[in-house]
């Protein structure tokens, strides 16, 4: 038997560092995938699934750092579900416990660097162009 789930998607909700009452740490996030399709008119349709995630111990660490609203992110992990009992009414929840998550995007930082680790300016003029003049023969 295998329950392994692969996705691509944006985050939804910012993804929280918290803690059990055990000490454990965890981060619950929500995940937007979609996919289009062409509907019996002919015309394109998009169908948007959400997906409540969680990660544990170091993992929640990472996914608060990268798992912000709006980010492209790789997961992978497996389909759990828990019930609980709330005000006397019984809920069932199914989510994706994650086992691996990676960033899609870099992160935008206000300097792009260079090879040597030295800032590049924002901006750079073009060089002067060369006439007849400068040329060494």
């Amino acid at each position: 038997m295998i329950n392994r789930v692969t996705l691509i998607g944006n985050v939804g909700t910012e993804a929280e560092l918290k803690q059990t009452n055990t000490g454990k740490s965890y981060a619950r996030f929500s995940l937007a995938t979609y996919e289009n399709y062409k509907d019996a008119s002919g015309a394109w349709q998009k169908v948007t699934e959400w997906h409540t995630c969680t990660a544990w111990n170091d993992l929640a660490a990472r996914a608060s750092e990268i798992a912000h609203k709006g980010a492209l992110i790789f997961l992978e992990g497996k389909v759990t579900s828990r019930e609980y009992e709330k005000d006397g009414q019984k809920h069932r929840v199914t989510e994706i416990q994650v086992s691996t998550l990676r960033a899609l995007e870099k992160k935008q930082t206000p300097e792009t660097y260079n090879h040597s680790g030295a800032p590049i300016p924002e901006k750079q003029t073009a060089p002067t162009p060369m006439t007849a003049d400068d040329l060494p023969f």
